[in-house]
């Protein structure tokens, strides 16, 4: 099974500076550098998330994708979660443009000292090398100033996601 298998679920392998997570979904596009993908959590259409193909050290297609993968197909889930709006997968900065422009927010996993963290909130620059957001708290109070994150250290990108889009609904200006 490769990147250019979009029928079955994989497991895709992430692995930033030693520190490992997977993400279970069904590939919807690839570049030269990065994949994007419909990430499914328990039977669940998550959101779209986008992998650089250097972070990606393995894919695993075993007994437990193949049996979601059956169950997901026979409850008519497949399909319709396949459906999304073709963005470019040229570079970082033209996705998180690309986002910007058509979503505005974004999650942006990383790894800093070991450890897996994550930005959420609205992109407020791209920059040559980073990206800048206006991060926001889980009770919905941005930040006045923006984080930024060296692309070089981008585990994966989220958009899309019904966890991002609920919170946007409750954000305190």
């Amino acid at each position: 099974k490769t990147l250019k298998d979009k029928k079955n679920l994989g497991r895709f392998h992430v692995t930033v500076d030693g520190v490992e997570k997977y993400i279970d979904g069904f590939v919807l596009d690839t570049s030269k550098d990065f994949v994007l993908l419909r990430e499914f959590v328990d039977f669940y259409a998550r959101s779209l998330i986008i992998i650089p193909l250097n972070k990606l050290s393995k894919i695993t297609y075993d007994k437990k994708q193949k049996s979601f993968n059956r169950i997901l197909k026979l409850e008519k889930l497949v399909d319709k979660s396949l459906v999304f709006d073709k963005i470019t997968l040229e570079s970082y900065a033209e996705i998180f443009r690309a986002i910007k422009k058509k979503h505005k927010y974004v999650i942006v996993e990383d790894v800093y000292e070991g450890e897996s963290n994550f930005c959420i909130g609205e992109i407020a620059r791209v920059n040559k090398e980073s990206v800048s957001i206006f991060y926001f708290d889980i009770t919905g109070k941005v930040d006045d100033y923006t984080t930024t994150t060296p692309f070089k250290d981008i585990a994966n990108i989220e958009y899309e996601s019904h966890y991002l889009n609920t919170f946007i609904k409750y954000l305190k200006n």
